[in-house]
This record gives C-alpha cells, structure tokens and sequence, in this order.
C-alpha cells in the first residue's frame, strides 16, 4: 500500500473513531465522579445528622442551572465551526488549487467542520424548543 493513503486512513480512523470514544469516556468519568462526590457529602451529613430529610438534602446538593445556559457551548461550537466550513467553501470555490492533495485536504477539513457544527445547531434548536 502506498504511504500517503497508510497516513489518510489512520488519520481518518484517529479522528472518527478514537477521538469521539475517547471524549465520551471522558464526560462519562468525570459525571461518575461528581455522582460520587455527592455521594460521598450525603453520606457524611447524614451520619452527622441523622434525622435530616433526604429529599431536602438531594435538593442541596444537585445544582439547578437554567437550560438555555446548559446549551449555550452547543450554539457557540455549531455557529464557529459553521462559519469555518462556509468560509472554506467560499475558498475552495474561488481560489484554484495548485496541487491536488492541498484540494482534497481542504475539502477534507470542510466536511469535519460541517460534520461538527450540523448536529451541534440542531441539538440546540431541539433543545431549546424542548424546554419551552
């Protein structure tokens, strides 16, 4: 096999496939780790306390945040990642390409940024009508 497609393929695999596994895996700890943290508080109050209401004390330590602010990053990311993937376009639909693996690279960094920003606008979108 040729060198160049050897490092396309494990590029392609690295970013489809390992990074969001990997970013899943960590949002997944560090949400077991704060359940565990509270966990922990819970239980040290009421072995202090024993007579303390479990549903006052569950109302304490979960944080209210307001919705629109929880999907405020999701806008941020769709709308930056959708600008970077329009203004590639308007390059790539002016500016002639010396070489063809400069074309094929910058579609290539096109679509990833498309890819990104289309789900994260429309999580948003669903979510905003959701809370309403």
């Amino acid at each position: 096999m040729n060198q160049e497609l050897i490092v396309i393929l494990a590029s392609v695999l690295g970013i489809c496939v390992l990074l969001p596994a990997f970013c899943v895996w960590m949002i997944s700890r560090r949400k077991m780790y704060e359940a565990e943290r509270r966990t922990q508080i819970a239980l040290a109050i009421l072995r202090e306390k024993p007579d303390t209401s479990l549903d006052e004390l569950v109302g304490k330590l979960t944080p209210t945040v307001d919705p629109r602010l929880r999907l405020l990053p999701l806008l941020w990311v769709g709308l930056v990642f959708g600008f970077v993937a329009l203004s590639l376009c308007v390059v790539l639909s002016i500016v002639e390409m010396a070489s063809r693996q400069g074309f094929i690279f910058l579609c290539f960094v096109t679509a990833v940024c498309a890819a990104v920003s289309i789900p994260s606008l429309v999580c948003y979108l669903v979510g905003s009508r959701r809370r309403k």
